[in-house]
C-alpha cells in the first residue's frame, strides 16, 4: 500500500520526544525525510504546493493532529536536521549520540536510514 505521509503520520500517534529533546520515531522521520527534500530540490520554493515549505507542511499537520505541545521540540528538529546536512553528519539527528565532553568516551552512533518517505506524495493532503 501506498500510504500518504499524512496518513502515515495520523496512524502513528502522538510524537515522542527523546532524551535530547528532539522528535523521534515517525513525526521525526518525516520531519528528516522534509529536510533532505528541501537540501536536495533547491527550487522548491518556486513550486506552489510547496509554498510553506515541505519541512513546515509537517509542522502544520503536527498542529492540526492536536499536538501543539510538540511543536517546539518538532521545530527543534527541523533545525539540527538542516544543519546535520549543511555539515554532512549523519541522520537522523534523534538517532546519534551527544558530543562527548572533554574526556568522556563515546562510543560511535549507528546510522539508521529514514524509514518514512513523506516526499512520494509531494508533501501536500
Amino acid at each position: 500500500t501506498n500510504a500518504t505521509w499524512a496518513a502515515f503520520l495520523r496512524s502513528a500517534g502522538p510524537p515522542v520526544t527523546g532524551a535530547q529533546g528532539f522528535v523521534e520515531g515517525p513525526w521525526g522521520d518525516c520531519i528528516t525525510a522534509a529536510c533532505l527534500f528541501e537540501a536536495n530540490m533547491p527550487n522548491w520554493e518556486s513550486l506552489p504546493e510547496y509554498r510553506d515549505g515541505p519541512a513546515g507542511q509537517v509542522l502544520e499537520f503536527l498542529c492540526a493532529c492536536g499536538y501543539d505541545e510538540f511543536h517546539e521540540a518538532l521545530e527543534r528538529t527541523e533545525e539540527a536536521t538542516h544543519r546535520a546536512i549543511e555539515r554532512g553528519d549523519p541522520l537522523p539527528v534523534f538517532r546519534h549520540a551527544p558530543p562527548a565532553r572533554d574526556g568522556d568516551p563515546v562510543a560511535p552512533a549507528e546510522t539508521v536510514p529514514v524509514q518514512a518517505n513523506p516526499i512520494d506524495e509531494r508533501l501536500i493532503q
